[in-house]
């Protein structure tokens, strides 16, 4: 099963952030649909950014100066077990192509 977090727009496109379970295992990434003339399909499908190490449930992000900035480590999962989080999060950002 997987998720998008968010759809943001951008010149044509839109970008999400995008999780799923492989093998039980967690993996995310960030990616751009081109869309068609219309905005109602997505012609092309570029990833950003995959499996970087760093993610622990990325989320919400915005879009400044032609680079994507998210949060990379949300611990959603620590919020809804009501675990404490004492990790700091980490911001990242990809280059818009």
């Amino acid at each position: 099963m997987g998720y998008a977090d968010g759809l943001y727009y951008y010149n044509g496109g839109i970008f999400a952030i995008q999780g799923q379970r492989v093998k039980g295992k967690r993996t995310a990434s960030i990616a751009r649909t081109y869309l068609d003339k219309e905005y109602l399909q997505g012609t092309k499908r570029l990833v950003l950014e995959a499996g970087h190490p760093a993610f622990r449930l990325p989320t919400t992000g915005a879009i400044v100066n032609h680079e994507f900035y998210f949060i990379a480590t949300s611990f959603l999962d620590k919020w809804r077990e009501k675990q404490p989080v004492v990790d700091p999060v980490l911001i990242m950002k990809v280059k818009i192509k």
